[in-house]
């Protein structure tokens, strides 16, 4: 996804802020995908078999929704949406792997 789609407009990230619903289904439209793909393509087959791909974007999304329910969500410095996300997906893939590599859950030592 590029950095200079529309979805980065100012009065595209305002309406997010602003928790208009018609802008957040549009959100979730263009963005679920593309984020789905980018989980499939970075976290570990081993886990992916644990948790799933759009498992992994939902939660994003309704942290990130939550976050704009709280006023905690701001576009003031207005970095591109993709690389905000891209930042977010990251993080949760690397919680995931953090929690099935543990002592107890490590999914290295299952047998196929």
């Amino acid at each position: 996804m590029p950095d200079n789609d529309d979805s980065n407009s100012g009065e595209f990230l305002a309406r997010l802020e602003a928790n208009d619903q018609t802008a957040w289904a549009l959100f979730v439209e263009r963005y679920t995908e593309p984020f789905a793909e980018f989980v499939r393509r970075t976290l570990p087959a081993r886990i992916r078999r644990k948790v799933g791909d759009e498992d992994i974007v939902q939660e994003v999304f309704r942290d990130l929704f939550l976050d704009s329910c709280r006023g905690q969500l701001s576009f003031d410095d207005k970095p591109s949406l993709w690389r905000i996300l891209r930042h977010r997906v990251s993080r949760r893939i690397r919680h995931e792997v953090r929690k099935f590599l543990a002592a107890r859950r490590d999914v290295r030592r299952e047998t196929p």
